[in-house]
């Protein structure tokens, strides 16, 4: 059975975000944005000269991800907006043992597949790249400056494959947890973990 309609329990496919509800302060969960991170603002509250100074000289790469969350407070006198993007990535996930991950912790893009045969997802239109993977462990808090966008010719993911990407962000991240701790107790004097971070991004699209 088809991976989409198996989710559904053989129900056709929900069709994506209205297009009227793709007007905010943030985009929709379910729209891919091209953004870049603004060093800068994001350290600007350490108050540290040396530290934006490096930030200043850091290139600006362009990324590409897809909202799972919004969070679109329109708050007026506020200069930023908070959402969570999943990033996309060119091939699956490399193994880290000591993180709790393995290459299986992904969701494919068509016509990208998953070694176990986890359903791909498809947004519309596709993506004009090859061999795209969401990294289900890896999902970022930024801050989208407060202008109100039109994000109605944006991809999009339909409601289905939402919930597909969901699924494989809780299924993944409990056996991540489960896969670090097992690598703790077996190596003590490790120390493992990670920070994440609160970005600020110039601009979406």
């Amino acid at each position: 059975m088809d991976q989409t309609r198996a989710a559904t329990g053989g129900a056709p496919p929900a069709p994506p975000v209205p297009r009227r509800l793709l007007e905010g302060y943030t985009p929709a969960m379910g729209v891919y944005v091209v953004f870049t991170l603004n060093a800068v603002a994001t350290l600007e509250g350490l108050n540290d000269p040396a530290a934006i100074a490096e930030a200043s000289a850091l290139p600006r790469t362009q990324y590409v991800g897809l909202v799972i969350e919004d969070i679109d407070l329109t708050l007026y006198d506020e200069k930023y907006e908070k959402c969570y993007v999943s990033l996309l990535s060119q091939g699956p996930p490399l193994p880290v043992a000591s993180e709790g991950l393995d290459e299986d912790m992904c969701v494919p893009l068509a016509p990208a597949t998953h070694r176990k045969g986890r359903g791909s997802i498809s947004p519309t239109p596709r993506l004009p790249w090859n061999n795209l993977y969401h990294h289900t462990t890896i999902i970022e808090s930024v801050r989208v400056p407060s202008l109100k966008r039109d994000y109605s010719r944006s991809p999009l993911l339909s409601v289905d494959d939402v919930g597909i990407l969901t699924l494989a962000f809780n299924d993944d991240g409990l056996r991540s947890d489960e896969m670090e701790q097992v690598y703790k107790d077996s190596h003590p004097d490790s120390q493992t973990g990670s920070v994440r971070e609160t970005y600020k991004i110039d601009e979406s699209c």
